[in-house]
C-alpha cells in the first residue's frame, strides 16, 4: 500500500524531533490516519520518486496530488522528515524537494563533500566502477544514496552493477523484509530500523517496494 510506505520512507529523520514536534497522523483513526484519504493510495511508489531530469514524471505526480484532500499533512510530513539535501526525495503534497526547502525553519546542513567537490565525486565514481557501489560506499564511509545523488548532481553516470552482485537479505528474502518493516513500525522510523539491523534506509525502502 503506497500511503504507509511513502510515510515510512519520509520518516528517515523524524527521530531527531522531540515528541512535541512529531507530526501525528490523525489521532483515533488507526495507524494509517489521514493516509487512507490520499489520492496516491494504491498507486505504484516509483511514480512519486522522479530521478533528475524526469520533469514530466514529476509533473504527472503533482497532477495526482492536485486533487488530493490531504496535501497539507503529506507535505508537512516530508518537510519534517528530511534532515539534509541528500535525504529529501520525491513528490509529497504536490511539492518537490526544492519547493519544500523554504518551508523549513532551519537551514539544511551542508551538502555532502561529494556534492560540493566534483573531483572527490569523480574519485568515488572511479572506485565504484571498479569495486561496485556497495563496496565503494563501505570503503568511503558514505551511504549509497549520498554517492548516487552526488553523481547525479555532477551529471556523472551511475556505475554499472558488478557481475556477481548479490542482493541484500532484505531485498532477497520477503520474511526478512517483513521483519524489518515491523521493526520500522515499532520504532516509528525506517532510519532507526536500518541502524539497528546494520543496513541503510534506502536498502530497506527498496526491499519494502519489492515485497
Amino acid at each position: 500500500m503506497l500511503g504507509p510506505l511513502r510515510t515510512q520512507q519520509r520518516q528517515a529523520a523524524d527521530q531527531h524531533a522531540t515528541p512535541g514536534e512529531r507530526l501525528l497522523l490523525a489521532a483515533g483513526e488507526g495507524r494509517l490516519g489521514w493516509m487512507d484519504q490520499a489520492s496516491c493510495k494504491g498507486l505504484p511508489t516509483e511514480r512519486f520518486f522522479p530521478e533528475p531530469g524526469e520533469g514530466r514524471k514529476a509533473s504527472e505526480a503533482k497532477a495526482i496530488c492536485a486533487g488530493c484532500e490531504v496535501q497539507g499533512p503529506c507535505r508537512d510530513l516530508a518537510v519534517k522528515a528530511a534532515d539534509s539535501l541528500d535525504s529529501d526525495h520525491g513528490v509529497f503534497g504536490g511539492t518537490v524537494p526544492t519547493e519544500r526547502s523554504h518551508l523549513r525553519p532551519n537551514r539544511f546542513p551542508e551538502p555532502s563533500a561529494y556534492r560540493q567537490d566534483r573531483k572527490l565525486a569523480e574519485r568515488a565514481h572511479e572506485l565504484a566502477s571498479r569495486v561496485g557501489l556497495r563496496q565503494a560506499a563501505r570503503e568511503l564511509g558514505a551511504s549509497r544514496d549520498t554517492l548516487k545523488n552526488a553523481w547525479a548532481h555532477w551529471n556523472l553516470s551511475q556505475p554499472e552493477a558488478k557481475v556477481g552482485y548479490q542482493p541484500g537479505r532484505f531485498l532477497a528474502d520477503r520474511a526478512e523484509a517483513q521483519r524489518a518493516f515491523r521493526l520500522a513500525e515499532k520504532l516509528g522510523s525506517v532510519n532507526a530500523a536500518a541502524r539497528e539491523l546494520g543496513t541503510t534506509w534506502p536498502s530497506l525502502r527498496k526491499a519494502f517496494q519489492r515485497h
